[in-house]
């Protein structure tokens, strides 16, 4: 159920194109509008979350909250060394 409403100012090329588009698709301009936002800012939006949720994750696994106090520097370079082992510092510090 729609609850808000808002006015949004569009130029007439743009209104054309929306209004063109909307009759294409048997559609209103207002619902193309609400799609467009709901792709654009909500998928973005859940999508950090999950980033977040993970880097949580991590922390737990990793970090101080697991009783190990390590900086994020150290946790990277702890997994460097377990992928590579000392010859990315070797090759390095050749250069």
């Amino acid at each position: 159920m729609l609850i808000k409403r808002t006015q949004i100012l569009f130029d007439k090329q743009l209104w054309n194109t929306l209004v063109d588009l909307a009759k294409e698709k048997k559609t209103s301009v207002g619902e193309l509008v609400r799609t467009a936002v709901r792709k654009e800012y909500l998928h973005k939006t859940a999508h950090l979350k999950d980033i977040v949720e993970d880097i949580r994750k991590f922390r737990d696994t990793h970090g101080e909250k697991s009783g190990k106090g390590e900086d994020s520097t150290s946790i990277v370079r702890k997994m460097r060394d377990e992928r590579y082992g000392q010859k990315h510092l070797r090759r390095l510090s050749n250069h």
